[in-house]
């Protein structure tokens, strides 16, 4: 982790299971979290357990897939689809494994 990028001070991970094994190469390594900040991605359940716990980004998922089945749905019936992206937001769930900069 630090020896691609020595500089780096936080790392934001693609899913809560890389950010999972991020943490655990960062205390195999003795870095200090969240000094080395850790972020995933999906709010899966373990994430909220982890020593500490892991601050995530949850998207809602369930949301995601009913529009993009309810799209795929209209396109092979030749009905119209969105053209524009469809923005169903997201929320940071703060945790420990990240700090606040004062």
């Amino acid at each position: 982790m630090k020896a691609q990028a020595p500089d780096a001070d936080c790392v934001f991970c693609q899913n809560d299971d890389l950010a999972l094994g991020a943490l655990f190469e960062a205390q195999r390594l003795g870095l200090s979290v969240p000094d080395f900040g850790i972020c995933g991605y999906n709010d899966l359940g373990f994430a909220a357990y982890t020593q500490p716990a892991l601050t995530t980004v949850r998207v809602p998922r369930f949301d995601m897939g009913y529009r993009a089945v309810d799209i795929l749905i209209r396109a092979v019936n030749g009905e119209a689809t969105p053209e524009a992206p469809i923005d169903l937001g997201f929320t940071l769930i703060e945790r420990q494994t990240t700090r606040q900069l004062a």
